[in-house]
């Protein structure tokens, strides 16, 4: 490319990049698209305040109230069975975990209770449901540590693609 050449494709970025800015700019920030407590107006932007922003595809500023990681690991934390997912607004991964949790009570209570059909002992059958357990077991407690580290570092974003406070 020649410096003619090059010096044009920066004198065209630099105007189309003043079109767009300038474009953006032309709305006036007010009370419809910063709400009043969400959000103050500044030099025509609306700055949102603490524990509100904005949603990437919507035209309103400051609408979207921010999830707090820390309630999130806290309820984690007491409430293994996918609280926090569900707080986060993350119910797929919270459904998945509040499965493992229940089918950890069934067999669990099960076994305590002695409601499951008892098996001779040594029986393939017994065989096959200690080891359901051990692995439900298992995928449980990897779950939850995975989840305490994720949600206590703010790993994870909530069910909006948003990054949490």
């Amino acid at each position: 490319m020649s410096i003619k050449q090059l010096h044009i494709v920066l004198i065209l970025f630099v105007s189309i990049n003043i079109s767009i800015t300038s474009s953006q700019t032309n709305t006036k920030c007010d009370y419809q698209n910063c709400p009043i407590g969400q959000g103050t107006c500044f030099e025509n932007e609306c700055v949102c305040a603490i524990g509100f922003v904005s949603l990437p595809k919507s035209d309103e500023k400051c609408t979207y109230e921010a999830k707090d990681h820390t309630i999130a690991f806290f309820l984690e934390f007491f409430l293994p069975f996918g609280a926090g997912h569900f707080y986060t607004l993350r119910y797929f991964t919270g459904f998945i975990k509040l499965a493992l949790f229940l089918f950890m009570c069934l067999f669990w209570c099960g076994d305590i209770c002695g409601i499951r059909i008892r098996f001779t002992i040594n029986s393939k059958w017994d065989k096959i449901h200690i080891s359901f357990v051990v692995i439900n077991l298992l995928a449980l407690v990897i779950m939850h540590l995975i989840d305490l580290i994720c949600f206590g570092f703010n790993i994870y974003l909530d069910g909006n693609k948003m990054e949490m406070l």
